[in-house]
């Protein structure tokens, strides 16, 4: 009997844990890896219940052998408490013979959680077909499961809620949190005003992912960090991203060392003279890194069309396409047929490329500078020295232009 692709995930590529399935049936699924959670679990799962009681949230209690003695003890006495909360399934990960790879940190985790609830799906534990990603220390709005139903895109791979961050515990800590969302959403800003495909912000407590599309990329990819910007990027080529308006979903800004970047790493590696005087920045990458990616991205674009390189002039993007392989990559996609060229091209030159391309750019050309000061050349804000919170404030605002479908599957 032929296998369907979800029993054949699951054979061959599934990380799974021992678990009970559940005794009813569930509408929908949330999967949050904790470690070292134990006191502050609560508010998340208390929130995941007012979006919808019919919500199983299965929590992946991991560590590594690395890991000290506190936070194996916080991990044990998360996971005891959990087996008694109700729509909640602890998976065991932190006990001694069942601990993840320290290389394979958070996306293995991820990748367990996603793993276990795919076979509730298909034994038919879990109705809705779609992976909600958070982490332990957020909030999930009140529409979260039905906002999906609402701006449901038919072919979609993923889906992304908009995001906030609590505010620190102090002025300093506010500024450093403040500034190193104002520098992630300059990139993704960037991408768009370049034209790119991969103009998605890469939070991975923000993603909810459909089961076809997880199937196709084989689940959550083991790393330690970095991995909701790999599966994004994974999903991209497989169906288009859909950036949600709404309510935010609030993510914790406190200090962190569960993986090495990241808002608490951000938050946590801010120099202790800048913190005692409050005056705190996260580098970013010059505005001028995307304007020529925007420039060798016009050029992909009548390469794209015509077939051929021949006569494309990629004008200041030219030289760090050289330095990458880029040119020599996309010469062979584009004898594709018309209809296929697009995607293949924007596979090749894909969201790490176009990190890679930005990189380039920042160490040969433009170094990086202070966010509040990318904010203000890219025109964004009235001042490179305007309050962190004004600053984010225009940024929020900015990042509506985000909202909508995007990726190269969607290109023409």
């Amino acid at each position: 009997m032929r296998l369907s692709s979800a029993e054949k995930y699951l054979q061959h590529y599934a990380d799974l844990r021992d678990f009970v399935a559940p005794a009813i049936n569930y509408a929908h699924v949330v999967i949050v890896p904790a470690r070292n959670e134990n006191e502050n679990i609560d508010a998340l799962l208390g929130s995941v219940r007012r979006a919808s009681p019919k919500a199983l949230t299965v929590v992946v209690v991991n560590a590594s052998d690395q890991c000290d003695e506190g936070v194996l003890e916080n991990n044990a006495q998360l996971f005891l408490r959990l087996q008694n909360i109700p729509n909640v399934l602890p998976l065991d990960a932190t006990s001694k013979g069942l601990r993840i790879p320290k290389k394979g940190g958070v996306g293995i985790a991820r990748k367990i959680g996603a793993d276990v609830a795919l076979s509730l799906m298909e034994s038919g534990h879990i109705l809705e077909p779609i992976l909600y990603f958070t982490d332990a220390d957020a909030l999930v709005p009140e529409d979260y499961f039905s906002r999906i139903r609402g701006g449901l895109h038919q072919r979609a791979a993923a889906y992304l809620f908009p995001l906030t961050h609590s505010r620190g515990f102090s002025q300093a800590q506010e500024n450093a949190l403040s500034a190193y969302e104002i520098s992630f959403r300059l990139y993704a800003l960037g991408l768009l005003r370049a034209g790119s495909p991969y103009a998605f912000l890469t939070v991975g407590s923000t993603i909810a992912v459909s089961k076809d599309a997880y199937l196709k990329v084989r689940g959550v990819p083991k790393k330690a960090a970095g991995e909701d910007f790999h599966l994004l990027n994974k999903l991209a080529k497989v169906g288009p991203i859909v950036q949600l308006g709404g309510a935010p979903l609030m993510a914790s800004g406190r200090f962190s060392k569960r993986v090495p970047f990241g808002t608490g790493q951000a938050v946590l590696k801010t120099p202790a003279h800048l913190i005692e005087e409050a005056k705190i920045d996260w580098p970013s990458y010059d505005p001028i890194a995307y304007d020529i990616l925007k420039e060798g991205l016009e050029g992909l674009k009548q390469a794209i069309e015509q077939g051929s390189l021949v006569d494309i002039d990629f004008k200041r993007a030219f030289a760090f396409f050289e330095r990458l392989g880029t040119l020599k990559a996309i010469a062979p996609l584009l004898k594709r047929p018309p209809k296929n060229r697009a995607l293949a091209v924007h596979s090749a030159f894909d969201a790490l490329r176009t990190l890679q391309f930005i990189h380039a750019v920042r160490d040969d050309l433009a170094p990086s500078i202070s966010a509040r000061q990318a904010a203000y050349r890219a025109q964004y804000s009235a001042s490179a020295e305007a309050p962190y919170d004004e600053v984010l404030e225009k940024m929020r605002a900015k990042s509506a232009l985000l909202q909508g479908a995007i990726g190269p599957t969607i290109l023409k």
